[in-house]
């Protein structure tokens, strides 16, 4: 009998989990060229258009659509239907969301990150996305929460 340690099985409920979100892609093009350090004006609105879209999608449980943003890679490793389960399990806050904002956008030879604070209920969740072009197209590539706090009215 194989025995996994603790830690590889961890990894590997990292891996499923950063690969929730990972790769949605949209279908319009993007040219712009990859510095590192903060995003161009034209980049962020992009990154950010992009992101809204399949946010849109989400709450319109519009599942084909959301997973049309998915990357090529990401698609190759997850199907729609675990996309929809993944969603429904793991991140329904994108789906019964009050709203969101848009923090920092930076840039590296990995992608574009983009960080977003979306509300729903009485709760804030604050996530990082990580963008890439892949075939000319912009397509996210992972998404994870990074913290998750209770709004408190004082």
């Amino acid at each position: 009998m194989k025995t996994v340690s603790f830690s590889r099985f961890l990894a590997a409920g990292f891996l499923s989990t950063s690969l929730l979100l990972v790769g949605c892609s949209s279908s319009s093009t993007s040219n712009q060229v990859t510095t590192n350090g903060k995003c161009a004006d034209e980049q962020k609105i992009s990154v950010t258009d992009h992101i809204s879209s399949q946010i849109t999608a989400f709450e319109q449980k519009n599942w084909d659509k959301a997973y049309s943003y998915a990357s090529n890679s990401f698609q190759k490793n997850i199907n729609l239907d675990d996309f929809q389960s993944i969603i429904l399990d793991q991140y329904p806050f994108l789906v019964d969301n009050s709203g969101y904002t848009f923090g920092n956008c930076t840039t590296n030879a990995d992608g574009t990150f983009q960080n977003i604070t979306i509300t729903s209920k009485s709760q804030s969740y604050e996530l990082i996305y990580n963008l890439i072009l892949e075939d000319g197209k912009l397509g996210i590539f992972a998404a994870r929460v990074l913290s998750a706090a209770e709004n408190v009215a004082i």
